[in-house]
Protein backbone atom coordinates (compact mmCIF):
# COMPACT_ATOMS: atom_id res chain seq x y z
CA UNK A 1 0.00 0.00 0.00
CA UNK A 2 0.98 3.18 -0.35
CA UNK A 3 1.33 6.12 1.70
CA UNK A 4 -1.97 7.89 0.12
CA UNK A 5 -4.08 4.62 0.45
CA UNK A 6 -2.73 4.74 4.11
CA UNK A 7 -4.04 7.76 5.34
CA UNK A 8 -7.27 7.32 3.53
CA UNK A 9 -8.03 4.14 5.34
CA UNK A 10 -6.98 5.57 8.77
CA UNK A 11 -8.93 8.60 7.99
CA UNK A 12 -12.08 6.35 7.14
CA UNK A 13 -11.51 4.47 10.37
CA UNK A 14 -11.19 7.85 12.66
CA UNK A 15 -14.46 8.99 10.93
CA UNK A 16 -16.22 5.56 11.19
CA UNK A 17 -15.26 5.65 15.16
CA UNK A 18 -16.28 9.04 15.59
CA UNK A 19 -19.85 8.70 13.83
CA UNK A 20 -19.99 5.38 15.85
CA UNK A 21 -19.07 6.93 19.51
CA UNK A 22 -21.93 9.83 18.78
CA UNK A 23 -24.89 7.48 18.98
CA UNK A 24 -24.48 6.47 22.14
CA UNK A 25 -27.38 6.74 24.82
CA UNK A 26 -27.12 9.12 27.68
CA UNK A 27 -28.98 7.37 30.04
CA UNK A 28 -26.25 7.49 32.48
CA UNK A 29 -26.37 11.15 32.80
CA UNK A 30 -30.08 11.69 33.20
CA UNK A 31 -29.88 9.50 36.21
CA UNK A 32 -26.79 11.43 37.84
CA UNK A 33 -28.99 14.77 36.94
CA UNK A 34 -31.81 13.45 38.28
CA UNK A 35 -30.02 12.68 42.21
CA UNK A 36 -27.97 15.55 41.67
CA UNK A 37 -28.31 18.10 44.17
CA UNK A 38 -27.59 21.81 42.97
CA UNK A 39 -25.66 23.79 45.17
CA UNK A 40 -27.11 27.62 46.26
CA UNK A 41 -28.14 29.49 49.05
CA UNK A 42 -31.21 28.19 51.20
CA UNK A 43 -32.83 31.45 51.77
CA UNK A 44 -34.56 30.15 55.11
CA UNK A 45 -31.90 29.43 56.82
CA UNK A 46 -30.74 33.32 56.71
CA UNK A 47 -30.89 36.08 59.42
CA UNK A 48 -32.10 38.89 57.83
CA UNK A 49 -32.58 41.29 61.22
CA UNK A 50 -28.69 40.97 60.59
CA UNK A 51 -26.88 44.01 58.76
CA UNK A 52 -24.89 42.14 56.26
CA UNK A 53 -22.63 45.27 56.23
CA UNK A 54 -21.49 44.74 60.11
CA UNK A 55 -21.63 40.86 60.00
CA UNK A 56 -22.01 38.88 56.69
CA UNK A 57 -21.62 35.13 57.98
CA UNK A 58 -24.30 35.22 61.14
CA UNK A 59 -26.50 36.84 58.17
CA UNK A 60 -25.89 34.42 55.49
CA UNK A 61 -26.00 31.25 58.24
CA UNK A 62 -28.37 32.19 60.45
CA UNK A 63 -28.28 31.85 64.37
Amino acid sequence: MNKINVNRLLLLVVLTIGILSCNKKTEMKKDIAETEKIPGIVLENMDTSVDPREDFYNYVNGN
